[in-house]
């Protein structure tokens, strides 16, 4: 299987460039969707808000902190709607539950 590269882009007024800087970061992997979040102590749900969440996204967590990756075991995701999502998990005092996330589609 072989995989075709983007062509080259050319560079002209200032909007080309914005534009081909935006591609040319994108096909680095620098997507502009990663923030974080921390898990709501003492509660078994964390609503997380970001505008790039519609009904068909992805979400993608990276745990910040040895007790982030602890709660990866039983953490699990609601249906997500336009805008937000909830994200399920253990009933717990730790406050150190703190994850990067990347929305994807």
């Amino acid at each position: 299987m072989s995989f075709r590269a983007f062509p080259n882009i050319t560079i002209g007024d200032l909007w080309n460039r914005e534009t081909a800087a935006i591609l040319q970061w994108t096909r680095k992997g620098k997507l502009n969707c990663v923030k974080e979040v921390t898990l709501t102590a003492n509660s078994a749900t964390t609503t997380l808000t970001d505008e790039l969440i519609g009904p068909d996204s992805a979400i993608l967590l990276m745990p910040m902190h040895t007790d982030a990756a602890g709660a990866l075991g039983g953490l699990y995701f609601s249906t997500p709607t336009a805008g937000s999502v909830t994200i399920n998990h253990a009933n717990t005092a730790s406050t150190n539950k703190k994850f990067r996330f990347c929305v994807i589609g």
